[in-house]
Protein backbone atom coordinates (compact mmCIF):
# COMPACT_ATOMS: atom_id res chain seq x y z
CA UNK A 1 0.00 0.00 0.00
CA UNK A 2 0.97 3.57 -0.92
CA UNK A 3 1.55 5.38 2.28
CA UNK A 4 0.72 8.81 0.58
CA UNK A 5 -3.02 6.48 -0.35
CA UNK A 6 -3.29 5.04 3.46
CA UNK A 7 -5.92 7.30 5.24
CA UNK A 8 -7.13 6.62 9.14
CA UNK A 9 -9.95 8.83 8.44
CA UNK A 10 -12.51 5.78 9.66
CA UNK A 11 -9.95 4.82 12.74
CA UNK A 12 -10.35 8.48 13.99
CA UNK A 13 -13.91 8.69 13.19
CA UNK A 14 -14.37 5.03 15.22
CA UNK A 15 -12.24 6.69 18.12
CA UNK A 16 -14.58 10.01 18.25
CA UNK A 17 -17.69 7.89 17.58
CA UNK A 18 -16.19 6.12 20.97
CA UNK A 19 -15.11 9.14 22.86
CA UNK A 20 -18.83 10.52 22.56
CA UNK A 21 -20.42 7.51 23.91
CA UNK A 22 -18.34 6.37 26.73
CA UNK A 23 -16.84 9.44 28.12
CA UNK A 24 -16.87 7.58 31.78
CA UNK A 25 -14.96 4.82 30.46
CA UNK A 26 -12.29 7.14 29.27
CA UNK A 27 -12.18 8.85 32.05
CA UNK A 28 -11.12 5.42 33.95
CA UNK A 29 -8.74 4.58 31.51
CA UNK A 30 -7.14 8.09 30.57
CA UNK A 31 -7.47 10.51 33.66
CA UNK A 32 -9.89 12.77 31.75
CA UNK A 33 -11.42 13.89 28.39
CA UNK A 34 -8.79 15.70 27.42
CA UNK A 35 -5.71 13.55 28.04
CA UNK A 36 -7.71 10.96 25.22
CA UNK A 37 -8.09 14.37 22.76
CA UNK A 38 -4.23 14.90 23.49
CA UNK A 39 -3.61 10.97 22.60
CA UNK A 40 -5.83 11.19 19.46
CA UNK A 41 -3.89 14.89 18.67
CA UNK A 42 -1.00 12.94 18.88
CA UNK A 43 -1.76 9.63 16.95
CA UNK A 44 -2.94 12.65 14.24
CA UNK A 45 0.42 14.03 13.68
CA UNK A 46 2.28 10.83 13.69
CA UNK A 47 0.59 9.34 10.78
CA UNK A 48 3.26 10.67 8.47
CA UNK A 49 6.44 10.03 10.33
CA UNK A 50 8.40 6.62 10.94
CA UNK A 51 7.91 4.57 13.98
CA UNK A 52 8.00 1.32 15.02
CA UNK A 53 7.27 -1.34 12.79
CA UNK A 54 6.89 0.68 9.58
CA UNK A 55 8.98 -0.21 6.08
CA UNK A 56 11.11 2.45 5.09
CA UNK A 57 13.43 3.09 1.51
CA UNK A 58 16.39 4.97 2.49
CA UNK A 59 18.75 6.76 0.08
CA UNK A 60 22.61 5.76 1.38
CA UNK A 61 24.16 8.81 -0.51
CA UNK A 62 28.00 7.65 0.72
CA UNK A 63 26.88 4.17 -1.77
CA UNK A 64 24.53 5.97 -4.34
CA UNK A 65 21.87 2.98 -3.07
CA UNK A 66 18.01 2.84 -1.66
CA UNK A 67 17.61 -0.05 0.61
CA UNK A 68 14.51 -1.35 1.99
CA UNK A 69 14.12 -1.39 5.95
CA UNK A 70 11.02 -2.44 8.56
CA UNK A 71 11.95 -0.89 11.80
CA UNK A 72 11.00 -3.56 14.89
CA UNK A 73 12.13 -4.20 18.57
CA UNK A 74 15.56 -5.21 19.44
CA UNK A 75 14.79 -9.17 19.58
CA UNK A 76 13.73 -9.01 16.05
CA UNK A 77 16.33 -7.23 14.62
CA UNK A 78 17.92 -8.76 11.47
CA UNK A 79 19.52 -6.53 9.07
CA UNK A 80 20.44 -9.51 6.39
CA UNK A 81 16.42 -9.95 5.89
CA UNK A 82 16.17 -5.96 6.32
CA UNK A 83 14.67 -6.21 9.94
CA UNK A 84 16.10 -3.00 11.76
CA UNK A 85 16.22 -2.38 15.80
CA UNK A 86 14.78 0.40 16.84
CA UNK A 87 17.61 0.94 19.17
CA UNK A 88 20.24 0.28 16.64
CA UNK A 89 22.36 3.58 15.03
CA UNK A 90 19.87 3.75 11.57
CA UNK A 91 17.07 3.09 13.58
CA UNK A 92 16.97 5.87 16.08
CA UNK A 93 18.14 8.00 13.89
CA UNK A 94 15.36 7.62 11.47
CA UNK A 95 12.61 7.28 14.07
CA UNK A 96 10.08 10.51 13.63
CA UNK A 97 11.28 11.65 10.46
CA UNK A 98 9.31 12.07 7.10
CA UNK A 99 9.82 11.09 3.73
CA UNK A 100 12.19 13.71 2.08
CA UNK A 101 14.40 14.16 5.23
CA UNK A 102 17.77 14.39 5.08
CA UNK A 103 19.40 12.19 8.39
CA UNK A 104 22.61 11.62 10.03
CA UNK A 105 23.14 8.40 11.50
CA UNK A 106 26.05 8.50 13.74
CA UNK A 107 28.19 5.45 14.18
CA UNK A 108 30.29 7.18 16.63
CA UNK A 109 31.71 10.27 17.53
CA UNK A 110 34.03 10.33 14.67
CA UNK A 111 31.78 8.80 11.73
CA UNK A 112 28.48 8.76 10.49
CA UNK A 113 27.10 9.24 6.98
CA UNK A 114 23.35 10.15 5.97
CA UNK A 115 20.31 9.03 4.44
CA UNK A 116 17.14 10.22 2.73
CA UNK A 117 13.64 8.78 3.59
CA UNK A 118 12.29 8.35 -0.22
CA UNK A 119 8.90 6.28 1.50
CA UNK A 120 7.61 5.25 4.38
CA UNK A 121 4.96 2.41 4.26
CA UNK A 122 2.69 2.43 7.80
CA UNK A 123 2.91 -1.57 7.92
CA UNK A 124 2.49 -2.83 11.74
CA UNK A 125 3.50 -5.50 13.57
CA UNK A 126 2.12 -9.18 11.98
CA UNK A 127 3.69 -11.49 13.58
CA UNK A 128 5.72 -12.79 10.84
CA UNK A 129 8.77 -11.03 11.87
CA UNK A 130 10.90 -13.72 13.79
CA UNK A 131 12.14 -13.14 17.10
CA UNK A 132 16.23 -14.00 17.14
CA UNK A 133 17.42 -16.67 18.24
CA UNK A 134 20.30 -16.94 20.93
Amino acid sequence: MDFKKFDMTDYFNALNEYRQNNSEEIVKQFGSLESFDEMLTMMRSREDEIGLYNTVDLYFEDDDEVETYKLVTTVRGNSMKGLISSESPLGSAIMGHRVGDRVYVRINEKAGYYVVVKRLENTTDDGSDKLRSY
